[in-house]
């Protein structure tokens, strides 16, 4: 009986260790071959950069920044002092500016045709609240005399710091006050204030031009685009004289929408692949203990396996895609065709789909989520910087016509009396579309996304349009009359329909 006990404890001693055996062969497998893909996606993503430097990128935020970081944070701490004094009942957010009446035409704020079709009472109001707030007005317009470069923070990981978020709420307000001052200003026919509130709206959307953050190039973006719809505002009124008009020209001229977008596009590159490399997971502490089972999975299996395997093939993928967005917006700015950079975008696109299958996903699980998150930038970039086009064709049409008492026969017929160059559409790498219409009226457009010249079609190419750049031709709004409702004035978009 003992003999057979101790055969049977050798047995399953010798079953054990054997399988042990064979399991530690296999982790040893796994573990070279986990480290060996470590290996060699390293050298992969190590010959990319140095691809990337030898055609003069700058990848790291240091980089980028250099020795010539400029430091103008106590001007934007005075920024925020100011727009935090500001204080109102109505506030500035309850007025919309531009707002379409139907496609091609919008409802005009100053203009005689459009003094019906508002809440008069809430700017009765507001023009009180404009008189209590006269001092912080002062001092806003005289800060933005010349807006700050930068907000004075910097950005060293992927979550913006608690100052930035700050800064951009004080952005968001000062731009609302100074767009309501501007319209309030112009309806009670004070041209030279409204004037003044308009060129400060356009330097808030240069303030902040020299930081390397994506986020604050989208909000000068935002910014600039209140400040366009407020401009239309102003051009319907006609009561602005051609001085004032050269002094808005003039702002409009200082802004440069895609060239900050590049340059938050490389910052955001920057600190994604530096925030990347000093990567922790640290293990779950408390929950539930499903949540605590998961977390422990994840920080002690997958997070290794992810760093060991999949990591830099991530980053290098991220890095490709961030480099994809950067040579589509230089193919813009060089003014080439934007078909070019679509194409660009589109196969970002199909590299993104391949990556999202039942397993690469997980293996390019970082890229997946920040990279889609950015597909919208060019167009957007593109779009804002075109209507900034837009904008500064009207400033020159209306000075022309002040000067002339008639409008151009062509956009080049601005230049250089009234405008440096001809405007351009970015959407179709050739001066923006123009014709005379009656009754001293122009159109106005771009072609939009599309590429197709649809004569000015401004109708919606989709059925959940937002703006302009939703219909099938961008077209700069024309001021909407009670006499359109009855049918008496043409649409020139819809003729050839």
């Amino acid at each position: 009986m003992g003999s057979r006990a101790v055969h049977f404890f050798s047995r399953r001693f010798s079953t054990r260790w054997l399988v042990t055996g064979v399991l530690v062969i296999l982790v040893c497998v796994v573990a070279v071959g986990l480290t060996g893909r470590r290996t060699s996606s390293s050298d992969r993503l190590r010959k990319y950069r140095e691809a990337l430097r030898a055609q003069g990128e700058k990848l790291t935020y240091a980089e980028l920044m250099g020795t010539n970081r400029p430091s103008s944070g106590a001007s934007f701490t005075n920024f925020r002092v100011a727009v935090a004094s500001l204080h109102g009942k109505l506030g500035p957010s309850a007025f919309g500016y531009r707002i379409e009446v139907r496609p091609g035409f919008a409802r005009s704020l100053c203009g005689e045709a459009g003094a019906s079709l508002d809440t008069n009472s809430q700017w009765i109001e507001f023009n009180a609240e404009m008189v209590t707030n006269q001092v912080q007005f002062d001092a806003l317009r005289e800060l933005l005399q010349d807006p700050p470069e930068d907000s004075g923070a910097v950005l060293t990981n992927l979550t913006t710091s608690k100052l930035l978020t700050a800064n951009y709420i004080a952005l968001r307000i000062g731009a609302q006050w100074l767009a309501a001052a501007t319209v309030a200003d112009m309806r009670a026919g004070r041209a030279e204030e409204a004037t003044q509130n308009l060129e400060a709206l356009c330097a808030l959307a240069r303030m902040n031009r020299a930081e390397l953050v994506l986020v604050s190039q989208m909000i000068r973006q935002a910014i600039a685009s209140l400040g366009m719809a407020v401009t239309w505002e102003l051009l319907q009124a006609r009561r602005l004289d051609e001085q004032q008009l050269k002094q808005l020209a003039q702002a409009w001229d200082q802004l440069d929408l895609l060239a900050t977008v590049e340059s938050g596009l490389a910052g955001e590159r920057a600190v994604q692949s530096d925030s990347w490399q000093a990567m922790r997971f640290p293990a779950r502490l408390a929950g539930p203990v499903p949540s605590i089972v998961a977390g422990l999975f994840e920080d002690y299996v997958w997070a290794p396996a992810y760093r060991l395997s999949a990591m830099n093939d991530d980053l290098l993928f991220q890095i490709q895609g961030m480099q994809q967005m950067l040579d589509s917006i230089r193919i813009v700015r060089r003014r080439l065709p934007y078909a070019g950079a679509q194409a660009i975008q589109s196969q970002l696109g199909r590299k993104l789909r391949l990556k999202s299958g039942p397993v690469s996903k997980y293996l390019y699980s970082f890229s997946l989520i920040s990279l889609p998150n950015y597909q919208r930038i060019v167009p957007n970039a593109v779009h804002a910087e075109t209507e900034r086009q837009m904008t500064l064709a009207a400033i020159g049409l209306e000075r022309y016509r002040i000067r002339h008492q008639d409008l151009p026969e062509s956009l080049s017929e601005l230049v250089p009396e009234f405008l440096r160059e001809e405007p351009w559409d970015y959407l179709a790498a050739a001066p923006l579309r123009y014709r005379r219409l009656p009754e001293g009226e122009f159109f106005l457009y771009s072609i939009g996304e599309d590429g197709k010249d649809d004569g000015g079609d401004p109708t919606p190419a989709k059925s959940t349009a937002v703006s302009i750049w939703d219909a099938r031709d961008a077209v700069w709004p024309r001021v909407w009359r009670e006499t359109r409702a009855l049918g008496t004035n043409s649409e020139p978009g819809l003729e050839k329909r």
